[in-house]
């Protein structure tokens, strides 16, 4: 409990209710109204943004339930599928740490998943990692080397920058390996989105959804933890939304 009344973001938001309490009760005239409501608004959109009671029961339902690969790719040879997985960014640009180490919770999480996919599965012919540049997707593929897969069973796509440029260049390695079935690995959070750019670029997948977000929505204190996830809640809005467009 106490940690969580150090959090940064509620010690400022305590600080910020507190302000705006003494400047409402104490500021007369219309003139200080329409300042002090917008005022108010930002500080219960922070409050809001930053409470897991609000945004985890939101990523809750964006978020599909997990898929059961091995069934769906059982009737499939293992040389006859391919896997791709998805990159986020580094999370340190420090050019002195190894890129493997410099690849992000959310990276490191997709691979992870994939490795195990790739075991319960029984295996893939091919599996591709996508992701901003070929450093990044070396690191990539080290990681997945160092969780067991072959090296030789993974391609590497370098030239993605965003979700639709995965699936462009991803596509255009399936098709010149010729594989049957595809499996698509991502966050939850961002699998609805993937799919949808596949789709454009007219490559069924698999969704194989993995890296979920949740925790329990009836904590009510603001933390930094849940306002990050937040942000990424509203990532994935906006990029639904934008998608559409």
């Amino acid at each position: 409990m106490i940690p969580r009344l150090l959090d940064p973001v509620f010690i400022g938001l305590v600080a910020l209710l507190v302000g705006l309490a003494a400047v409402t009760l104490s500021t007369p005239g219309r003139r200080w109204r329409a300042p002090l409501l917008l005022a108010w608004l930002g500080f219960a959109w922070l409050w809001l943004a930053a409470s897991p009671w609000f945004s985890n029961p939101l990523i809750r339902m964006m978020q599909p339930p997990p898929t059961d690969v091995a069934a769906a790719v059982a009737a499939t040879p293992p040389e006859r599928r391919a896997m791709v997985i998805l990159a986020q960014t580094y999370k340190a640009e420090q050019p002195f740490v190894p890129p493997m180490e410099r690849l992000d919770g959310t990276t490191r999480a997709r691979l992870l998943g994939g490795a195990r996919i790739f075991r319960e599965a029984e295996g893939f012919g091919l599996v591709i990692v996508t992701g901003p540049g070929e450093t990044f997707v070396e690191a990539m593929a080290d990681y997945l080397e160092l969780l067991g897969l072959p090296r030789e069973r993974i391609a590497l796509e370098p030239d993605a920058v965003n979700t639709r440029t995965n699936a462009i260049e991803s596509a255009a390695i399936i098709r010149q390996h010729g594989m049957d079935q595809v499996v698509l690995v991502t966050s939850a959070l961002h699998i609805p989105r993937a799919v949808a750019a596949f789709s454009a670029a007219d490559l069924a997948v698999v969704p194989a959804p993995v890296d979920y977000l949740d925790d329990r929505s009836w904590r009510l204190l603001p933390s930094s933890r849940q306002l990050y996830r937040s942000f990424k809640l509203s990532h994935e809005v906006f990029g639904r939304v934008a998608a559409r467009l």
